[in-house]
């Protein structure tokens, strides 16, 4: 649905830059609105098909803090900077600039496609001028929508100081630097459903390189034919190192012995892990292929459902007397303790069984507890 909302947004984009380099340029103005508007009919029945069910869970939906969607707003230097693990650029980037804040953020244009584009945009009247222009346009508002809500600079907010005249109605020493993306989150209906505004960056990619092969196509038509294989492949090679993305880390998924032991457990008890904010982790969704149990959150990292949200006030004091009853009432049988994560844990087993929690399994780490 990003992809979605973000392209019905960019295409008015385009349509407005296709008016103003090359509609009022031709005579009929069809040309270039009659293919997508067909494109369009012709997807849509499908994209409803695929819409329908997001828009019938979009009030249960939380919408997305100010401070959270800000968080995610993507920094200029996010598309100048390689991947860390780039096995040539990778140290430099690390030492210079602030670490990734995840694979999100990874949307380097590339430095070959960048000097290609800019090459084409300073060439563009030896080129299809009125494409150049509409793909550099369209590459700026896509990247203008990425930077979010507000400007930030290696992932860090930019603020500037309030004037002590204004701080009368505005009681704050420094004021962040708002973006048109302010003004989309808070107008556009369910925009503030969404919160990773990086992802813009694939568009800008897509017309960066575009652009890198028109401005390729100019510089092979002014070298002679013997040298032109080479120097495409000269280029291609360049561009492969260039966007070479290392080693990423994966997270391994491990079957713990707990999961192993509750999938032999009879009866569909439902599942309950703590601390409770550990419980949101996508590894605990794996775990439910081998314990076959269901777990009470419903969820992992960002989409809180409207029952976890309810519960959450409760079971955050865990364990006490109303977690252990809320527990209960949501069907729960089996309790999953994370013992590193409970300092003086084994002061508080005697006061977890005194809540009804009956001890049925412990290793090392996790203790399972009973729910009678």
């Amino acid at each position: 649905m990003y992809y979605l909302y973000m392209a019905l947004l960019l295409s008015l984009a385009y349509v407005v830059a296709c008016w103003l380099y090359l509609g009022r340029k031709r005579e009929s103005p069809s040309v270039w609105w009659k293919r997508p508007a067909q494109l369009l009919l012709a997807a849509l029945p499908v994209i409803a098909l695929c819409t329908v069910p997001y828009l019938q869970l979009a009030p249960q939906v939380q919408d997305k803090v100010f401070e959270e969607a800000s968080f995610w707003s993507a920094s200029p230097t996010d598309f100048l900077i390689p991947s860390p693990a780039h096995p040539i650029l990778g140290a430099w980037a690390s030492t210079h600039f602030e670490p990734m804040r995840s694979v999100e953020s990874m949307i380097y244009v590339g430095a070959v496609a960048l000097l290609l584009a800019g090459l084409a945009v300073v060439k563009r009247d030896s080129l299809p001028t009125g494409t150049v222009l509409v793909l550099a346009s369209l590459g700026l508002v896509a990247a203008l929508l990425a930077l979010g809500t507000d400007l930030h600079w290696q992932a860090q907010r930019v603020t500037v100081p309030v004037p002590a005249v204004l701080q009368r109605w505005y009681p704050h020493p420094r004021v962040p630097i708002p973006l048109p993306g302010y003004l989309i989150f808070h107008l556009l209906p369910l925009y503030d459903r969404m919160r990773v505004w990086m992802r813009y960056g694939i568009w800008v990619n897509l017309c960066v390189s575009l652009l890198a092969g028109l401005g390729l196509a100019w510089l092979l038509r002014r070298v002679g034919r013997r040298l032109r294989p080479w120097v495409a492949c000269g280029v291609l090679v360049l561009a492969l190192v260039d966007f070479y993305p290392g080693q990423i880390p994966l997270t391994p998924l491990i079957r713990r012995g707990v999961d192993g032991w509750l999938a032999q457990q009879p009866g569909q008890g439902a599942v309950a892990e703590f601390p409770l904010e550990r419980s949101t982790l996508p590894t605990l969704t794996y775990c439910t292929l081998i314990h076959n149990k269901p777990l009470i959150t419903g969820f992992f990292a960002a989409g809180p459902t409207p029952q976890f949200r309810r519960i959450q006030p409760v079971l955050s004091a865990f364990p006490d007397r109303d977690s252990v009853e809320l527990l209960r009432q949501l069907g729960v049988q089996w309790v999953i303790v994370d013992a590193q994560h409970f300092p003086a844990f084994q002061q508080r087993q005697a006061h977890m069984e005194a809540l009804s929690l009956h001890p049925a399994f412990a290793d090392e780490r996790y203790y399972v507890y009973e729910l009678d």
